[in-house]
């Protein structure tokens, strides 16, 4: 069904063919030169994917990574439950299959939030069970 993401998307695309989807927060500058930084971290996925599943552990300020999923706070959030993580309202959400917010922090409490949405999207491509 609609799940409202309709709304005024300004969308961003770098050289490399990543399009960036801006909500309505544009009016801050300070925000978008952030987005766009962090849009240039984005050749660092393959990476730090890479690491996770060697059985590294990568933080992201009040997330962490890992091969066993995402963990926020006392809560660990196993990859094949992860739908997404998005930014949603000042929060970086994990979201559910269902859609369902699984967990949230603070957006300025997770640095490279979006590296983190990457490395979520790609496991769930990953075809992993």
């Amino acid at each position: 069904g609609p799940d409202g993401r309709g709304v005024l998307r300004h969308l961003l695309r770098t050289q490399g063919g990543a399009t960036l989807s801006l909500g309505r927060s544009i009016a801050g500058v300070d925000e978008l030169v952030e987005e766009i930084r962090t849009r240039m971290t984005e050749q660092r996925t393959p990476a730090l994917r890479a690491r996770i599943d060697e059985g590294d552990v990568v933080r992201f300020g009040a997330m962490t990574a890992s091969d066993k999923g995402i963990t926020v706070g006392p809560r660990v959030i196993a990859w094949d439950e992860v739908a997404e993580v998005e930014g949603d309202q000042g929060e970086v959400v994990v979201r559910g299959r269902d859609g369902a917010s699984l967990a949230a922090a603070r957006l300025d409490e997770v640095p490279n939030a979006f590296l983190l949405a990457e490395i979520a999207h790609s496991h769930r491509g990953s075809g992993r069970t």
